[in-house]
């Protein structure tokens, strides 16, 4: 299959985030200064990559929670590396991380699960969930969201929450 590396991965302001399992979909543009960041972070301490786009000088390799486990993974820590000056910047996140939806955008078209993590995405749009995005960004508000829809996500799938489930089986 060809893959056109400039449709992978997702898109957020002048931002592309990219799962490193979808490194060798990309252009090499975007995966050369993703490589040398790499070079100044622990191993294994990252599975997605954000890069400027606008100068690629600035790549960040985020540390989120296993993707299969996980409808959305929370982010437990980031690496900001500075390829022009080699400064890395490290954040810790363990109150209220910020949620990675729409995961699928992040893989290559064939990655395993991808089409599990597109149809909870599709679900959930049509349920009117992603909407207001920069306020439901981080997991307390995301779970809120969730908890106001009366649903919750498990094994990727949405169902009713067990308090809105309790109600109706009173009724």
């Amino acid at each position: 299959m060809e893959i056109d590396g400039s449709s992978i991965g997702k898109r957020v302001g002048g931002a592309l985030y990219v799962h490193q399992s979808a490194m060798d979909c990309l252009l090499l543009e975007q995966s050369r200064p993703i490589a040398a960041a790499a070079e100044h972070v622990p191993k294994g301490n990252w599975n997605v990559a954000k890069i400027d786009l606008a100068d690629y000088r600035a790549v960040s390799l985020l540390n989120y929670e296993d993707f299969a486990e996980h409808a959305f993974p929370a982010l437990r820590q980031s690496h900001r590396v500075d390829l022009g000056t080699g400064v890395v910047t490290v954040r810790r996140y363990q109150t209220n991380p910020p949620i990675l939806h729409r995961k699928e955008l992040l893989l290559a078209p064939d990655a395993p699960g991808r089409d599990v993590y597109l149809a909870l995405t599709r679900e959930l749009e049509r349920r009117g969930l992603f909407v207001d995005m920069t306020r439901r960004g981080r997991q307390h508000a995301w779970e809120a969201a969730l908890a106001e829809a009366g649903i919750e996500v498990r094994d990727h799938r949405v169902v009713a929450s067990r308090t809105t489930r309790g109600s109706f089986d009173d009724c």
